[in-house]
């Protein structure tokens, strides 16, 4: 199916005279060819909108309860739309979402009054959702008393960009509105450096090397991103080889692009997968234990080296990928920021186990 040019005209409607509130945004759909649904339509257009980009079962709802029209009509869910057609989306606000206060453990790396950047812990969410209101980042952020910019929404306020729930690593929060607003224009524009270690499975075929693939939705597992020839967005990685272990890399990825996913999508198109990605992983580490004793690695060397490696794991909510240092300007005073955030605990005794573990030859 071939996507259809979109114009978007996005506006904020003052309802305050009513009991509730809503932001409206209205799109003209002008394609080519016909043929997409509503639904994906509006999750495409959002996704890209910092403080709103919301799940497809709440798109549906708000079209199921005429939230949605198209030409000022109500619609469907499954409506196709055509060149031509006006859609008009009203958000409403949810005036009992206030944010709960929670206390746990991270660390700030970087605090003035207009931004945060802290090292966030694997096994959380950044933000709060309407299914997981509570243990996110940013209800950490509130029980230590910091203030967030209200320009993100309710919901994500300050999340101007975020990381995977099993990432840890380096993420920088808006705390006014013009910090905010300029942030937002420095990721969409690209002006930022971002860097990630990931410990991968399998060693790379290449000890440096770029990844210029194409991402979207995979077309037959929603919950998954996949690389794609054509459709998508562009999306480039470069990757260097830091460490060589036996049957495992120490890699650092620079990703030029901020696309869902992305390191983890681009390393699975090239057969290889972060450890404990339980949604790319491309080897298992029961496999993995095959491949090794295929190429001539003593058993006992490898008994220790699994064991070991899935004790550590065993007790890590994460997987092993960090993002782990940050580029850019101030958003307001325009001065160079550079911020790296330690590695977690179980990440540096995953990294030793695998030194202990590799042979002279192979590291």
């Amino acid at each position: 199916m071939k996507r259809g040019k979109v114009r978007m005209i996005p506006h904020t409607e003052d309802k305050s005279d009513r009991e509730s509130s809503s932001r409206s945004l209205m799109f003209n759909f002008t394609a080519d060819t016909d043929g997409e649904r509503i639904d994906n339509f509006l999750v495409r257009m959002l996704e890209d909108i910092p403080d709103l980009a919301i799940s497809r079962s709440k798109i549906q709802k708000l079209i199921k309860d005429c939230g949605a029209l198209v030409d000022n009509r109500p619609c469907k869910k499954n409506h196709i739309l055509t060149a031509g057609e006006k859609i008009e989306l009203a958000i409403p606000s949810d005036e009992s979402s206030d944010i709960m206060p929670e206390t746990f453990d991270f660390d700030i790396l970087m605090e003035d009054e207009d931004i945060i950047i802290v090292n966030k812990p694997a096994g959380i969410i950044t933000h709060p959702t309407e299914t997981i209101p509570t243990g996110t980042l940013i209800n950490g952020l509130i029980g230590k008393g910091i203030q967030l910019a209200s320009a993100g929404g309710i919901h994500r306020p300050g999340v101007v960009h975020r990381l995977d729930k099993e990432t840890s690593g380096v993420l920088v929060l808006a705390k006014t509105d013009r910090a905010f607003h300029a942030l937002t224009g420095i990721f969409k524009d690209r002006l930022i450096e971002k860097y990630y270690l990931a410990i991968v499975i399998g060693n790379m075929r290449d000890l440096k090397g770029s990844f210029d693939l194409r991402i979207g939705r995979h077309p037959k597992n929603r919950v998954k991103m996949a690389a794609m020839k054509t459709g998508g967005k562009d999306a480039r990685t470069d990757y260097k080889v830091v460490e060589r272990f036996t049957g495992f890399d120490l890699v650092r990825c620079q990703i030029f692009t901020g696309r869902t996913h992305q390191i983890r999508v681009h390393l699975a198109h090239s057969g290889r997968s972060v450890l404990n990605d339980t949604v790319y992983g491309t080897k298992e580490l029961t496999e993995h234990i095959r491949w090794l004793g295929q190429r001539g690695i003593p058993a006992d060397q490898i008994g220790k080296l699994m064991t070991n490696l899935k004790l550590i794991i065993s007790q890590y909510s994460g997987m092993l990928l960090h993002a782990e240092r940050i580029k850019l300007l101030h958003p307001v005073n325009q001065k160079e920021i550079d911020v790296t955030a330690p590695l977690p605990v179980e990440f540096l005794n995953i990294l030793e186990t695998l030194r202990t573990h590799t042979t002279e030859n192979e590291g």
